[in-house]
């Protein structure tokens, strides 16, 4: 990865990176007369040098400084300071420090170059240094859409100074590469006349000290205003083609003591008010709202430098100072792009969900992708490799896992929601190191609470809930035998906080598949109980949907798993009523869960079982368009008798089997519809499932079909009828309206269609239904984007929905993508057609 980045530099700083000896070296050459190739060359300047200054080189070391002799090679204070006196300087920190391009009277550089080539030396090395340390390679991908906003607007603001705040991870020194990159480096970089100088923070002190010839550098950390690099541009401003920008990257890695960082910041802001008023000079610093809780500390007392900042809060409560966004879903979906592949974004979400979450910080995403080049992406790898990475890992390990214990121990093992006083953890020097650490890589952060008589007190929590689940999952499994036992002991635990305890057994499950604890997982089921209202239980409390839909999501991941789970799960009272017939993985119907629908017809003879069972086959050949099997299951149904007696939901799969398959809806069979949904209404039957459920599947038939006069009857009808004031944001009465909003657009009132269907918003749509739903949804609203002539928003859309419809192999959605794509063309070759034709009448 180094070597990538160092390719990156290369590739975009070539023939910019030049050491101030290069530049004497030119100048040199330049008095000289001629190139200095050759060992008589050497001799003939070291004469002239010798008769110039009264001091001698040998000639053996021009040889080594002019590259004539190939060797490691460092030139004593002494070479440089007579290489300097020869090009009439006092010595070699007169020459290094001076930018009056008339006392370089041998160089074609004017006094912005002389300057920039300096800054650019110390860039390049920074750079170096920053992508070693980072090694990834997002840093080749352009800046992020809100930094380029920010720079652009703070270099032509009158401010100073601004800073990217953010815990680590976010991605800071990222950007920061980018940035530079995109705004000054480049070959079409956006500010060529500006300089930048860019600083790693872990190795300022370490660049301050080797680079002799840079003495201005020290006010970095003693500022007098007389060693100001600035003070020759103040006094000839006719000379600045730009701005000069200093970036220091990461302050919290400058000093890890607080007294020495401060400072260093009381420092830094001594600087930036000596700029005021001063447009050339501007400072981009990067750190963790820790350190920026010191840098506000200390300019509460220096009103006048914190009006010279640029977008950035002084907020006592240092979560509040974070000014760099996670990356949002679409940030990730082109990055995933970039780096990887189209298709693995609609992967992601399908296999791994909670992965979109994890990898929006950076840090995740830049580790997700290493994970996947290795072959693997599972999110228990990613943390795990992030906890070995920085908790695990020195300095201190013991140390920092005891913290976190003591840290869990202490909420009580998460049960204690308020954050934890910093006094009751471990404070020997040993532990205040691995604390710091902690802090650093963003495991913990600390918070500040006002208490009585203006007290205030330190507080610790972790810095992401993910984490602190995650290493509380592991720590119940370090201290019990991992078996349902330990489930129910969780659930038990944490009665009270439904939550937490539903994100501790999703951990579990996802550990349980990757151990292949397949014992526990046939009968993970049975920890789940069912109430009277048609709710899934826990025990008499509410158990959250995903944390059953986890195990679908992983049974997708693990195909051996899931030829052995799921005969059983079809073989078992629990498994039937939770795995098929409550959270049955419908996105997951073409690829194996269709199929797996055999073992449960086989082992659950009732009547509403068989309904329900053959209506899912018949959805899988419905939407994989298999039309022999289609067929055979469509001739199944016809076979059933006293269909009035059915219940709401079975009597829903019937008539959508009969409709879907016979595209036409006779009178006897719409009336035999009309008077069955009249029943359940005057029954109240469809109480128990908390939405006219029949009536949905119906016009969801109606919808495939085409029967749009019909589809508008029965919504109006079920608009009239039933009470949707607490439904209407579930996706269920969402997709029934867009249903509806199609068949107006169909049947002459578009307008109003398009008005309804404006108002739709699919929400909270589980994941074992996601792209089922969203499929027919899409289908709907491209044809309104095509009804408003929107093609270029309309054939995205198309792209996104053949794309999903490939992954699970739903070709019927495939098909009519594809339909609606070719219609796409056909209006754009007929549009050319036209315009060429009035042009030829024109001519």
């Amino acid at each position: 990865m180094t070597g990538q980045v160092g390719n990156v530099i290369s590739g975009t700083m070539k023939g910019q990176v030049v050491s101030i000896k290069e530049i004497i070296r030119e100048e040199i050459r330049s008095k000289y007369g001629h190139k200095i190739k050759y060992a008589k060359d050497c001799q003939i300047l070291s004469d002239s040098i010798t008769k110039n200054t009264g001091r001698q080189i040998s000639v053996s070391t021009l040889k080594r400084f002019f590259g004539i002799i190939e060797c490691p090679f460092k030139p004593s204070k002494y070479t440089l300071d007579t290489l300097a006196i020869y090009l009439n300087f006092k010595n070699w920190d007169d020459y290094a420090n001076s930018f009056d391009e008339k006392r370089h009277s041998y160089s074609n550089l004017n006094s912005w170059e002389l300057l920039k080539k300096r800054a650019q030396y110390l860039t390049g090395c920074s750079l170096k240094t920053i992508g070693s340390k980072m090694e990834t390679d997002l840093t080749e991908l352009p800046p992020r859409d809100f930094t380029i906003k920010k720079i652009s607007s703070f270099l032509d603001s009158p401010k100073v100074a601004t800073a990217f705040i953010a815990p680590g991870g976010y991605g800071k020194s990222t950007l920061i590469y980018q940035l530079t990159e995109y705004f000054f480096n480049r070959n079409d970089a956006k500010s060529p006349n500006d300089i930048v100088m860019l600083l790693d923070g872990g190795s300022l002190i370490r660049l301050i000290t080797q680079f002799e010839e840079f003495t201005w550098m020290n006010n970095l950390l003693d500022f007098k205003p007389q060693n100001s690099f600035s003070n020759y541009f103040r006094e000839n401003p006719n000379e600045i083609k730009g701005h000069f920008v200093l970036i220091i990257d990461a302050l919290n890695e400058i000093f890890y003591q607080t007294e020495k960082l401060t400072a260093f910041l009381e420092n830094l802001l001594d600087i930036i008010a000596s700029y005021e008023n001063i447009p050339w000079f501007k400072l981009i610093v990067t750190c963790q709202p820790d350190n920026w809780k010191i840098l506000t500390s200390i300019i509460q007392k220096k009103p006048n430098v914190k009006k010279l900042w640029f977008d950035v809060s002084f907020n006592t409560i240092p979560n509040e100072t974070i000014n760099v966004p996670l990356l949002s879903k679409k940030e990730i979906k082109e990055i995933l792009e970039l780096k990887h592949s189209k298709q693995l974004y609609q992967q992601l979400r399908f296999h791994s969900p909670e992965t979109i979450e994890m990898i929006a910080q950076p840090y995740f995403l830049n580790l997700f992708l290493q994970k996947k080049r290795e072959g693997s992406c599972v999110i228990v790898d990613l943390l795990n490799e992030f906890i070995s990475d920085n908790l695990l890992a020195e300095p201190f390990p013991a140390e920092k896992s005891k913290i976190v214990d003591r840290l869990l121990y202490l909420s009580d093992y998460g049960r204690k929601l308020t954050p934890i006083n910093k006094e009751e953890l471990p404070c020997t020097e040993e532990f205040a190191v691995a604390y710091k650490d902690l802090i650093t890589h963003n495991i913990l952060n600390e918070i500040t609470i006002p208490g009585s008589y203006f007290s205030i007190t330190t507080a610790v929590r972790f810095s992401h809930s993910i984490l602190m689940e995650f290493m509380l999952a592991n720590k119940w499994l370090r201290e019990n035998s991992f078996d349902l036992d330990l489930i129910r002991k969780v659930i038990d635990y944490y009665s009270e906080n439904k939550l937490l305890r539903c994100n501790l057994i999703k951990y579990m499950i996802k550990i349980a598949f990757k151990e292949r604890k397949t014992e526990l997982l046939k009968d993970i089921y049975t920890i789940f109980s069912k109430g009277s209202s048609n709710q899934i239980l826990m025990h008499e409390s509410d158990a959250d949907p995903e944390t059953l839909n986890i195990i679908n999501i992983e049974l997708r991941k693990h195909k051996e798993m899931r030829d052995y789970l799921i005969p059983h799960y079809a073989n078992t009272e629990s498994g039937q009523l939770f795995y098929f017939e409550s959270f049955f993985d419908m996105d997951s119907l073409a690829l194996h869960a269709g199929d797996n629908v055999d073992y449960y017809l086989k082992n659950n003879p009732t009547e509403d079982a068989q309904i329900y069972g053959h209506y899912l086959k018949f959805t899988q050949y419905f939407l994989t368009q298999n039309q022999s099997k289609l067929q055979t299951e469509f001739e199944w149904f016809k076979e059933i008798k006293k269909t009035e007696q059915l219940k709401p939901l079975a009597a829903g799969f019937f008539y959508s089997t009969l409709i879907t398959g016979s595209s036409k809806v006779d009178n006897a069979t719409w009336k035999k519809i009309l008077t069955q949904a009249d029943h359940y209404l005057n029954s109240a039957a469809q109480i128990p499932y908390n939405f006219p459920i029949f009536e949905h599947l119906v016009i969801n038939a109606l919808n495939y079909s085409g029967n749009f006069e019909k589809t508008i009857e029965l919504f109006k009808l079920v608009s009239e009828k039933y009470v949707f004031s607490t439904h209407k944001s579930s996706w269920l009465y969402q997709l029934m309206t867009s249903f509806y909003a199609r068949a107006l657009l169909k049947t002459g009132a578009a307008d109003l269609g398009l008005q309804i269907f404006n108002q739709t918003e699919l929400k909270f749509v589980s994941v074992n239904y996601n792209y089922y739903v969203k499929l027919r949804y899409y289908i709907i609203q491209i044809e309104f984007l095509l009804y408003e002539k929107r093609f270029d928003e309309a054939s995205q859309l198309i792209q996104e929905v053949k794309s999903i419809a490939r992954m699970i192999r739903f070709k019927l959605f495939y098909d009519q993508a594809h339909a609606l794509e070719e219609n796409i063309k056909e209006k754009d070759y007929k549009e050319k057609d036209d315009k060429k034709k009035k042009n030829l009448k024109a001519l």
